[in-house]
């Protein structure tokens, strides 16, 4: 009598066709179910990426509904709140540059430098960080100034409300 695997080995033989296609269709079932995982992974760690970038550290970020931002006040009330043992303003916005490398457009955040580095732990590939009394210094990618021709210690122009003004690279 024979095995069961030589019977079904037999039956599988007599229908090539579609032993075929059934281990095709197999296949290509898990080539999807791959290709899917591996997408929602690369979506998941891009988006854990980015909300890092945004955030940081911070447990609530607060963003006001028009481009004028926050009252004084209104952070000052923020910082009020029982339990809120951080808060770091900052505004964001793209100007205009003009740098050694090239100029166009870039986006801009003000900052105000200790609070947010205790938000946005920096890595610093060149120079230091900002200090409070660096009202013209500026923190810069390292991609950004690699293209622009820039580092520690250049100076980039920056449009503000008063023209263009010269603002040093610190970092």
């Amino acid at each position: 009598m024979p095995g069961l695997f030589s019977i079904a080995y037999a039956d599988l033989r007599t229908r090539g066709l579609v032993t075929f296609l059934t281990v095709a269709a197999i296949a290509l079932g898990t080539a999807v179910a791959v290709a899917a995982f591996t997408t929602n992974a690369a979506v998941e760690a891009s988006l854990a990426r980015a909300a890092q970038a945004r955030v940081g550290n911070a447990d609530l970020v607060v963003d006001a509904v028009d481009e004028g931002g926050f009252a004084t006040s209104a952070v000052d009330a923020v910082r009020a709140i029982p339990g809120v043992s951080l808060v770091a303003p900052e505004v964001r916005t793209r100007v205009f540059y003009q740098a050694k490398g090239g100029r166009g457009f870039v986006a801009v955040r003000g900052i105000h430098p200790a609070p947010d580095a205790r938000i946005h732990p920096y890595h610093l590939v060149a120079g230091r960080s900002l200090d409070a009394g660096d009202a013209h210094g500026v923190l810069v990618g390292a991609s950004w100034a690699a293209a622009n021709g820039v580092g520690a210690g250049d100076r980039v122009g920056l449009v503000t409300a008063d023209g263009l003004a010269p603002f040093d690279v610190v970092g």
